[in-house]
């Protein structure tokens, strides 16, 4: 069975930067380093750090990016998403975030084929910039600009938004196959393992919106009846969540009904932007 070449890639440069290190390419078991692959990435671009020592938790000490030139294509592969940086992503994509593919077709490098690199998108209005500016915070790493302002027209009224877009790197390559088939988002069959509380925080935040009585709904239309059963069951094992789901024209939206919005906010407090608060009814603090 072959192997997908971008996560034996990605599984390469976990080791990485040895030129012991090699790589079998199923197709004609050729063997390669990752300077034979790259041949022309600059190997002096990560200097080396002898005086810093210091045990760090893993994802921790993420720092933002901007000020450093493009990326090698070796140093590309280096870079991670830590399971605490996923959990908000796997919100934010099953929500309103995007992973684009910005390459046309496959690459292909000494005879193995590699998948074209993809990026994570996502934009809010400007009532919610707030909000957007803490994504960026937590995403920075990824990034080589700041949020920007866009304006559109809709039915001749004016509307302004701020978005931003990360580095095209292969990490996000990877989060791509999983959450999308072709250009049609899906729900994983692993999202049990992706979710946590502040992934349901971003969820809610992002398209989710207080219904007069107290739950709270989110708007994942853009999945089938099947995902969305398969979803609300993982909210009731993994959560507790009693929800439900409501028909809205053709489409389902999930609904988490009040006693459970109430032990919910419990767990997502902390995670929620004060400007989003107005999505939980006023009386839910009392519950605290």
């Amino acid at each position: 069975k072959k192997k997908n070449p971008l996560a034996r890639f990605y599984m390469l440069v976990n080791n990485m930067l040895s030129k012991k290190i090699i790589l079998e390419d199923s197709y004609n078991h050729e063997l390669y380093s990752l300077y034979t692959l790259f041949p022309r990435s600059s190997k002096l671009y990560i200097k080396s750090n002898n005086i810093t020592k210091d045990l760090v938790v893993y994802g921790s000490n993420l720092e933002s990016t901007l000020t450093l030139p493009k990326y090698t294509s070796i140093i590309s592969y280096m870079v991670n998403i830590p399971n605490n940086i996923l959990y908000i992503l796997t919100g934010l994509i099953l929500s309103d975030g995007h992973i684009n593919n910005i390459s046309k077709g496959n690459k292909s490098i000494k005879g193995l084929n590699t998948t074209a690199n993809s990026k994570f998108y996502i934009k809010q209005s400007i009532k919610h910039s707030e909000y957007l500016i803490y994504i960026y915070t937590l995403l920075c790493h990824y990034c080589t600009s700041p949020p920007k302002l866009k304006k559109a027209y809709l039915k001749g009224k004016l509307f302004y938004a701020l978005e931003f877009y990360t580095r095209s790197l292969p990490c996000f390559t990877l989060l791509r196959n999983k959450f999308y088939l072709k250009r049609t988002k899906i729900m994983p069959k692993d999202i049990y393992d992706l979710l946590n509380y502040e992934s349901i925080a971003h969820i809610i935040m992002c398209n989710g919106y207080f219904q007069k009585g107290g739950g709270i709904v989110l708007n994942l239309q853009n999945f089938t009846l099947t995902e969305l059963i398969y979803f609300i069951n993982i909210l009731y094992i993994k959560f507790n969540l009693d929800c439900t789901l409501h028909k809205s024209r053709n489409k389902y939206l999930v609904y988490i009904k009040v006693a459970s919005v109430k032990k919910l906010y419990k767990e997502i407090e902390q995670f929620i932007v004060p400007s989003m608060k107005y999505k939980f009814y006023k009386n839910l603090y009392d519950y605290q």
